[in-house]
């Protein structure tokens, strides 16, 4: 949240005392929910945080919420080094808490992180989070394509192939998948 203020003298800045009030006003009613919610453990409270500014009434140029990507990043680099299973708890988990429902990106930061871990030479965990985004985006003819250079990073040449061949289906212009399809029938 932040308010705009001048960048230089000529500037003026286009909030005004009254939006500076509202905005202070609607910063500590959400104070106060989230000390209600989770010091006192009250449901109306965790409700009312579960909801966007827009659904609880705040007007649209006094707040807005943003998520940082990185949080998620933490949590899938941990759970991937816990397993298949860990890591499709946290990320149901994740997808489930409303306070994440209007974040995107999560098929691309799994996508990295996978290929981070195989850049760390730990292709178990790179994997685990490769086939969590074939899982969780099958469409994705990226997430399959990732998922062959994740099998392929293991020695697995048959389901390397199987990933590839999947990416290719749903991209026929995937020339990566292409040729490694070709390089995986040698």
């Amino acid at each position: 949240m932040c308010q705009r203020w001048p960048l230089a003298e000529e500037q003026v800045a286009d909030y005004g005392r009254e939006d500076a009030n509202t905005s202070y006003s609607w910063v500590a009613l959400y104070t106060l929910q989230f000390l209600n919610a989770y010091i006192k453990h009250d449901a109306a409270a965790k409700e009312f945080l579960g909801r966007t500014t827009a659904d609880n009434g705040v007007p649209k140029h006094i707040m807005g919420i943003r998520f940082s990507p990185k949080s998620f990043a933490e949590i899938m680099r941990s759970a991937a080094r816990a397993g298949e299973e860990s890591a499709w708890k946290a990320f149901q988990s994740f997808a489930a808490d409303p306070m994440h429902r209007y974040m995107i990106g999560e098929e691309k930061t799994i996508n990295s992180l996978g290929y981070a871990f195989l850049q760390e030479k730990n292709p178990s965990s790179a994997l685990v989070l490769f086939k969590l985004n074939t899982k969780a985006y099958p469409d994705s003819a990226n997430a399959w394509d990732s998922l062959g250079d994740g099998y392929e990073a293991t020695n697995d040449v048959q389901d390397a192939r199987m990933a590839y061949a999947r990416s290719v289906e749903l991209n026929p212009n995937n020339e990566h998948a292409k040729g490694e399809l070709v390089k995986l029938r040698k």
